[in-house]
């Protein structure tokens, strides 16, 4: 979905991400013009990820026993830091249908410098996620190029009373230089574990909206909506 992808590079840039790493399993042609685009004005670097051995999809194929867990999701992550340890300040790890969304600021650098509840030292700021379900209706919007862009984040508005803990579907932002290794949903190990800890941001500061279809009956699930 070219236009997804676009979607999610361009709100990533807005909140300040300066580059963003694919790691390109498989994609299609309009996904290769999105990326080829964006990486000749040195926004988007991509990474083939052609895992030499059966990886786990969904759905799964009954055909294929894989070997290693989700196209080796966790080595693409520790991939990440490590390659840029020495380049960026901050890394933030996020899925394609997953935005760390500021509550107060409009970019994580103005969130950071307006006070973040830890102090600096600590390695990596955790959020916690919450969803915005694709399957409810869009928002009615008087500007129509957002339905005629299917721009997702714009249109979809009301999420899920629930916000997920800490350490449960959490992503993060690190300091790279503080850590050893990263997991999916927060960091394994930091280099010094006695003062270099996860800032468990709260969700009045910020949340990871995460747009995605469940195919679960949510007809009778508290909407909340948030925009």
């Amino acid at each position: 979905k070219a236009n997804e992808m676009a979607e999610m590079i361009e709100l990533n840039r807005l909140l300040g991400a300066k580059t963003i790493t694919f790691y390109n399993h498989s994609s299609g042609p309009a996904v290769h013009k999105v990326l080829d685009y964006y990486s000749k004005r040195k926004a988007v670097e991509v990474v083939p990820w052609d895992v030499p051995v059966a990886v786990n999809k969904w759905p799964p194929d009954p055909n294929v026993q894989p070997q290693i867990h989700y196209f080796a999701q966790l080595l693409a992550l520790n991939d990440c830091l490590y390659r840029h340890m020495f380049t960026s300040k901050y890394i933030v790890f996020t899925d394609l249908d997953e935005f760390i969304i500021p509550k107060n600021d409009y970019t994580w650098t103005g969130m950071i410098e307006s006070g973040m509840p830890c102090s600096e030292g600590q390695g990596a700021y955790l959020f916690q996620n919450c969803f915005f379900r694709r399957n409810w209706p869009d928002v009615e919007l008087q500007d129509k190029s957002v339905q005629r862009l299917g721009l997702i984040t714009q249109l979809k508005m009301k999420r899920e009373a629930n916000i997920w803990p800490h350490y449960s579907r959490s992503k993060y932002m690190v300091q790279p230089r503080l850590i050893v290794q990263v997991g999916v949903h927060f960091i394994f190990d930091f280099i010094d574990t006695s003062t270099e800890v996860h800032c468990e941001v709260p969700s009045e500061t910020a949340l990871l909206h995460h747009y995605r279809l469940w195919e679960d009956d949510a007809s009778t699930m508290t909407q909340v909506y948030d925009n």
